[in-house]
């Protein structure tokens, strides 16, 4: 019967160990960006272009590969992390007018300045149709508004996205 007891043990110390790991590296940034950008509800299916991101950093926190989800919309980013890194990580919604610049770090990776939040750095697709939207949308001062136009479809997939952004940066 010990065995059994020190398997059960040693799971539960697992589980409190990774939720307290998970819990305290949202504290490092994500809480802060949840905070001046909460989301509420993420958007229904078929609303935007749903995308895994390649890494995504908030303040000193990195968060690797599929961790975090991304879905684009005509009103801007939603962002939030699978269920089981869930802990202390609100879904977060940064409008586009929120944004006060987009500074491109490579080809596919970019800097989101944001008012009252900590650092926000995107990679991988995500950040090619941010920086696309971007370009297309800059007003006088340079700041991206209403950043995508979705087309009507209900299947609007990535590539019909960009198709749409490279009309935009055609007729700017």
């Amino acid at each position: 019967m010990l065995p059994v007891y020190i398997v059960l043990g040693s799971v539960l110390m697992w589980f409190a160990i990774w939720f307290s790991t998970v819990g305290l590296i949202g504290q490092v940034g994500w809480r802060k960006l949840a905070a001046a950008y909460p989301a509420g509800l993420w958007p229904e299916s078929g609303e935007g272009v749903a995308m895994k991101t390649e890494v995504v950093q908030v303040g000193s926190a990195r968060y690797k590969s599929g961790v975090i989800q991304a879905t684009l919309t005509e009103r801007g980013l939603y962002l939030r992390p699978l269920r089981f890194f869930a802990v202390n990580h609100p879904t977060v919604y940064v409008p586009w007018t929120a944004i006060g610049e987009v500074k491109a770090i490579a080809a596919n990776s970019v800097e989101l300045v944001l008012e009252g939040a900590p650092r926000l750095i995107v990679q991988g697709d995500v950040a090619r149709l941010i920086l696309e939207s971007a370009a297309a949308s800059r007003g006088d001062e340079g700041t991206p508004q209403a950043a995508l136009e979705l087309p009507e479809e209900d299947d609007a997939s990535v590539e019909s996205l960009q198709a749409v952004m490279r009309e935009k940066l055609r007729a700017g």
